[in-house]
């Protein structure tokens, strides 16, 4: 898959958003949710096993670190390399994770999460960035106010995503930007073991939305 260990270490520039690199982009703001997922992932993981807030947060952190750190040492040793931008952006997704789980009026606020729709059940679907899109949600629902109100089922969303880099399509390049309104299925299952999952994977189709492709 990633042909680990067939390559001396070595380190590679992949550059971030542009036009001329392999995904567009999508892989690091794929890397910023990973990171961001094993970080905020784990320190839920531990407040349930009874670790007081703060103390699972920075446990997320290291977690995340240690995650991170290994597949990139992983990179280093494949055709990929190292990346810098790939460092970067688990930087910032670890950042967020402990943010976010260290101060929960925060954390009520915000998502990271990650929509994915494949046109096929091949391949891997860790990168198959031409089916994915990363975004941020920001809920309504993280206002007191709105406690009891219906608007606490709705959402903004802000969210990237990229086309047409691989496969039959390649060469009519899309990088998209996006805005749209969602329901926040987090809160309409809140009383439901399925609530949780929704803070991080975006269903498709539960959205409106407006592009601005480049």
């Amino acid at each position: 898959m990633w042909d680990y260990g067939e390559n001396d270490p070595h380190a590679t520039s992949e550059s971030w958003f542009g036009l001329d690199t392999k995904h567009g982009g999508a892989d690091k703001t794929g890397h910023i949710y990973a990171a961001y997922l094993f970080g905020r992932g784990s320190a839920e993981l531990y407040m349930n096993w009874g670790f007081e807030r703060s103390e699972a947060a920075a446990r997320g952190l290291l977690t995340s670190l240690a995650l991170t750190t290994v597949m990139e040492i992983g990179d280093s040793f494949s055709d990929y390399g190292l990346s810098p931008q790939d460092l970067v952006a688990n930087a910032v997704g670890m950042g967020l994770g402990y943010i976010l789980s260290a101060y929960p009026k925060a954390g009520k606020f915000i998502d990271l999460r990650v929509e994915y729709l494949p046109s096929a059940l091949d391949g891997d679907p860790t990168t198959d960035y031409e089916h994915m899109k990363h975004l941020a949600a920001f809920k309504l629902s993280g206002f007191d106010a709105l406690g009891s109100s219906w608007l606490r089922f709705f959402e903004i969303h802000l969210g990237y995503y990229t086309r047409n880099f691989s496969g039959p399509s390649e060469g009519d390049e899309e990088r998209n930007l996006y805005a749209g309104v969602g329901l926040n299925l987090s809160e309409l299952l809140a009383t439901t073991r399925y609530g949780g999952v929704f803070r991080y994977l975006q269903l498709p189709y539960t959205y409106l939305a407006a592009d601005d492709c480049r």
